[in-house]
């Protein structure tokens, strides 16, 4: 990967958390977050937030109350409210107390915001896509219109009785779905941008091939090209993709607190969700199995946000999750909660995330508090490589993870085998960052990783193993660069493998401030097991290398790490693992065997310690 998209997908991270989204009328924007200071018609910016004026609770909704500024304790209160000296607001303590409003909402100084951020549309983060280069081009397309509430101005709605020709469009998505030129192979529906449709659990089967698949697609019913990509409401269930080569793109999904906003029927082969937005479901996107396991998912170019459980759940074999943006899925800490959630009741293979985003996820406005991506079952090929997790303005607790590998849910027996977690950025997490337990042929490398909390920033295992867990074995920790704030009881690497081999070479680990009970290392090692080319430092100048024997030359004395050795790495910053200064003792001072970096440079004969070769 190369270097500026490693830290462009790090600015994403952040810009997601400030961006917001357009105007499709006043209503549903209501307690949403200014815009530059702006607001849809009808509505006021008063404290930060789309509201409207009152005399009493009468004029407000959804359980707001009627306020004055000196209720409201925000800043932005000083100036917006001296012409509306009383407005629509519901205060409240913490983001629980907005529960009522629905999941979207979280508790921002003292009241409850629409966190919609998720809603914009044109987001480099979910950009129009054409799902694959070698797609083929529909064989009949039917074009379907309709201007449900929230429609762009301009909006013309189709007829049923119409041809579906893109000048006489239908206007349901029903009449469209049921017609014979879409259910045969090589058939598309195009959905009209700046249109909105109301739909409930609309099912696609058609029979599609793969030299004629099936598409869901937009158009263009003008010269318009700023025009909204459609939307979807939904009351319960989006859609149910049951039939094999089947292309849904560029369509916005919008819920109403329940159901999926796509569910992938057991059994269901070649689905592509490409350039989609999904939000405010129960569940975003799921692949549950059944009695048989779906083949060829693929999620690119996504943004997947603000839906109450999960973001992304089941299991398939040949999914790929590419491009996508995760965050504010899940409304409180549960620790079986994960953005993209992969549970593997039957053994699945091939399985990829990539070049993907994963913000805040849970309840507590900009506290992370649930999982990013947890993997349980029999799975094998697994690659999480080219990502961020985390943002340096992120807060977090105990629930947050990062990527965990064996997370021992719903029950189900842990075995993995050929995993590869790599490349990523791992940012202000609150307990684990890298996670593997019941993993065979598994490689963590060249990962830079901020941690904060009382915690291990990579862990092996993650948890207590159980007898029904696969084994760990032929484990290699190498090449990731660790800052830690310096919390009571963090570690840095903790490793153990009795029945296994562990290796662990070539990590820069470095502590903000002293702190009692941690240490660099916690490695249950035998004879089998090799640690060396790591890197310790504290800012006491004595920090403990290894937890449990203490200093460096105590560990050394069991003939572990003889080219370790403790100085400061002389990191850019916290948030930016790299060295600038030659003087640096990462510099050519590993072993051998990294091929290359995290941003996809190459290592030359005398290898840099840490995730950044200089």
């Amino acid at each position: 990967m190369a270097q500026r998209q490693f830290y462009r997908l790090f600015a994403l991270a952040a810009f997601v958390v400030a961006c917001g989204g357009p105007s499709t009328g006043s209503e549903s924007h209501f307690l949403e977050r200014c815009q530059e200071g702006r607001c849809p018609e009808e509505l006021a910016c008063v404290c930060g937030v789309c509201t409207r004026s009152c005399r009493d609770a009468s004029a407000c909704e959804g359980g707001a109350e009627c306020v004055g500024a000196t209720e409201v304790d925000a800043p932005a209160c000083d100036e917006s409210a001296a012409n509306v000296p009383r407005f629509c607001a519901a205060l409240c303590d913490r983001s629980e107390d907005c529960s009522g409003l629905g999941a979207r909402h979280v508790c921002e100084e003292g009241r409850c915001v629409a966190d919609r951020t998720y809603e914009r549309e044109e987001l480099a983060l979910a950009p129009t896509s054409e799902c694959t280069e070698d797609s083929p081009t529909p064989e009949r397309i039917l074009y379907v219109c309709d201007c449900a509430a929230g429609a762009d101005a301009g909006c013309q709605a189709g007829d049923d009785g119409g041809s579906g020709a893109v000048d006489a469009p239908l206007r349901t998505l029903a009449a469209a779905i049921a017609a014979e030129d879409f259910r045969a192979a090589g058939g598309a529906i195009a959905l009209c941008r700046g249109g909105v449709f109301e739909v409930d659990a609309l099912a696609v089967d058609a029979a599609c091939t793969e030299a004629a698949p099936c598409r869901l697609q937009d158009y263009y019913p003008s010269d318009d090209f700023a025009l909204a990509r459609p939307r979807i409401n939904s009351g319960s269930d989006g859609i149910a993709a049951g039939s094999a080569n089947l292309e849904i793109r560029n369509l916005r999904l919008e819920g109403a607190s329940t159901g999926e906003g796509v569910e992938v029927l057991p059994g269901s082969s070649a689905i592509a969700l490409c350039g989609i937005s999904i939000a405010g479901y129960e569940l975003g996107v799921s692949a549950l199995q059944g009695a048989s396991t779906s083949t060829g998912v693929t999620i690119a170019d996504a943004l997947i946000a603000g839906n109450g459980n999960e973001g992304i759940q089941g299991a398939a074999d040949d999914l790929r999750i590419s491009r996508a943006t995760l965050r504010d899925n899940g409304v409180a800490f549960d620790d079986t909660i994960a953005a993209v959630d992969i549970s593997a009741a039957s053994p699945v293979r091939n399985l990829r995330i990539e070049d993907s985003v994963f913000g805040i996820h849970g309840a507590d406005g900009n506290e992370c508090n649930s999982r990013m991506v947890q993997v349980s079952g029999t799975v094998s090929e697994l690659r999480v490589v080219d990502s961020v997790f985390g943002d340096e303005s992120m807060d977090s607790t105990q629930g947050c993870w990062g990527v965990v590998v064996g997370s021992a849910h719903d029950a189900l027996v842990d075995v993995a085998d050929d995993v590869v977690v790599a490349r990523n950025r791992f940012v202000n997490l609150g307990l684990t960052a890298i996670g593997l337990t019941g993993c065979a042929n598994c490689t963590v490398e060249n990962n830079a990783i901020t941690h904060r909390g009382d915690a291990k920033a990579i862990s092996v295992p993650a948890r207590l193993v159980d007898v029904s867990d696969g084994p760990i074995d032929n484990v290699r920790v190498q090449n990731n660069s660790i800052y830690l704030e310096g919390a009571t009881e963090s570690v840095g690497v903790f490793a153990a493998a009795p029945a296994g081999v562990l290796t662990l070479l070539n990590n820069a680990v470095r502590y903000e401030v002293a702190a009692p009970l941690s240490a660099c290392f916690d490695l249950a090692f035998d004879g089998d097991d090799t640690s060396d080319f790591n890197l310790c430092w504290r800012p006491d100048g004595a920090p403990v290398f290894e937890l449990n024997r203490g200093d460096l030359a105590t560990w050394q004395g069991e003939g572990q790490d003889a080219n370790s050795f403790v100085a400061d790495p002389l990191f850019v910053g916290p948030f930016d693992l790299r060295t600038s200064d030659e003087a640096s003792p990462l510099v050519d001072n590993g072993s051998p065997g990294g091929a290359a970096d995290a941003l996809g440079g190459s290592r030359d004969a005398s290898p840099d310690i840490g995730a950044f070769e200089r």
